[in-house]
């Protein structure tokens, strides 16, 4: 859950923690707040180990909330580009996207990689282990929402110990990208599996908020 902001601590959790000294209280904060970002357990022993066992569970509870709010936004989001695909206008649209798609998903695929070393200042080559990730995300989502994901990752990651996940097989990997996509809110959806060079042709009815973020 790294791409959260932090985590809920409840007046009745607390109370839990009212007989430990403030050394041991501040063990078991610690470590709840690794075990909610990189899921972690510590090695805690006794009334500690009870006391953390107790508080965990409530933690797995608000990330299962967590992850069902996330669920839920994507569904809306694929219900709502549903419904445009039943549009005359999307229709004549996508089958003019259509021609030489292969062709344009290959230069999809370069210039994300290109964006992601530009932005994080890395020197990926255009491979099969680094492309393969990124063909399997833009098979159902749009180059913005993974230059969304990019730059968000290199705001938070650059310069610090977790710069070197600045990479295709981590930002691009299947569970992790949904969850990071998730964390954005409303990014900007051009139609399922439209290349970026098409889609620059198209009229934009969206409202931009930030780098490659648009509200829908």
């Amino acid at each position: 859950m790294k791409d959260k902001k932090g985590v809920i601590m409840y007046y009745d959790i607390l109370e839990q923690l009212e007989d430990f000294d403030d050394r041991d209280f501040r063990r078991i904060i610690e470590a709840l707040i690794e075990y909610d970002k990189n899921g972690t357990e510590p090695s805690f022993t006794g009334e500690m180990k009870v006391a953390f066992k107790f508080i965990k569970a409530s933690i797995d509870r608000d990330n299962e909330k967590y992850q069902a709010k996330c669920e839920m936004q994507r569904q809306k989001i694929q219900k709502y580009w549903n419904e445009q695909k039943n549009t005359t206008e999307y229709n004549c649209i996508q089958k003019k996207l259509d021609i030489d798609t292969d062709i344009d998903r290959d230069k999809d695929i370069e210039y994300i990689l290109s964006y992601l070393n530009e932005k994080a200042g890395t020197a990926f080559r255009s491979c099969r282990s680094n492309n393969k990730f990124i063909q399997a995300r833009l098979k159902d989502h749009t180059v913005e929402e993974l230059k969304a994901v990019v730059d968000k990752k290199v705001e938070e990651w650059k310069g610090t110990d977790m710069q070197k996940y600045l990479r295709p097989e981590t930002l691009f990997n299947a569970t992790k990208f949904e969850s990071y996509l998730c964390s954005l809110g409303g990014v900007k959806q051009n139609g399922n599996n439209n290349s970026f060079f098409n889609n620059q042709k198209r009229a934009d009815t969206t409202t931009k908020v930030g780098d490659g973020v648009y509200k829908i």
